[in-house]
């Protein structure tokens, strides 16, 4: 790993209870897995909204610790969620294995946040299905920088 240059140091107590409220929603998350797809998809099913509420704001929560972490780091340049993600990676702080599964999260981050109206309810059961052990492998990581160099 390279060196990294620190401008000013990392504020852990915005860090972890970001990262704290990032789990909480991977939790709710897990809970609604387990419900019966048949439940999921019914009329009167809250399910979808429960699922991109939590996922909107799991995904705001890592990239927010992440733009924290790169705002202090000398030569970080970020303009968008994306870079982010890129730089999350450039910079060593994020594995490169998670790299193009990050970028896919930012992008699905303002997807949520923008285009909810064209997000399916297949869509976020399939993505509830597949895509939460990449949210916690984001997260684990920022919590293992943190730990490791403040």
């Amino acid at each position: 790993m390279a060196q990294l240059i620190f401008k000013m140091p990392i504020n852990r107590e915005v860090i972890l209870p970001r990262l704290d409220d990032v789990s909480a929603c991977l939790s709710k998350l897990k809970k609604i897995q387990k419900v019966p797809k048949e439940d999921f998809f019914s009329a009167d099913s809250d399910y979808p909204d429960l699922v991109s509420f939590n996922l909107q704001k799991a995904l705001e929560g890592l990239l927010s610790c992440g733009s924290h972490i790169l705002s202090r780091i000398k030569g970080a340049k970020f303009t968008e969620y994306a870079t982010i993600a890129e730089q999350l990676v450039k910079f060593e702080i994020l594995p490169a294995s998670l790299k193009e599964v990050s970028i896919k999260m930012a992008k699905y981050r303002n997807r949520l946040v923008h285009f909810y109206h064209e997000v399916e309810n297949e869509e976020l059961y399939q993505t509830l299905h597949h895509d939460i052990s990449d949210l916690e492998d984001f997260a684990q990581a920022l919590l293992k920088f943190i730990s490791n160099n403040f």
